[in-house]
């Protein structure tokens, strides 16, 4: 199974979560400039979503030292 080389996160991790925190951001703004509310249910899923699609696609970087055993 493959394991990192240290407790320093992956690529693939970071950037998951911040498309996580933007996504949060980005529903506040739209909250706020619209004067509406987002379903907290839409909110999270909408998250949910895009964090996993991102995490998914986004490769390891070579500097990550993901190795096989």
């Amino acid at each position: 199974m493959a394991q990192m080389q240290s407790l320093k996160p992956a690529r693939k991790v970071w950037v998951g979560s911040l498309v996580g925190a933007s996504v949060t951001i980005i529903i506040w703004v739209i909250e706020t400039a619209a004067k509406t509310t987002v379903p907290a249910t839409i909110a999270v899923a909408i998250t949910t979503l895009l964090t996993a699609i991102v995490s998914y696609v986004v490769p390891p970087a070579d500097a990550d030292g993901v190795v096989s055993s």
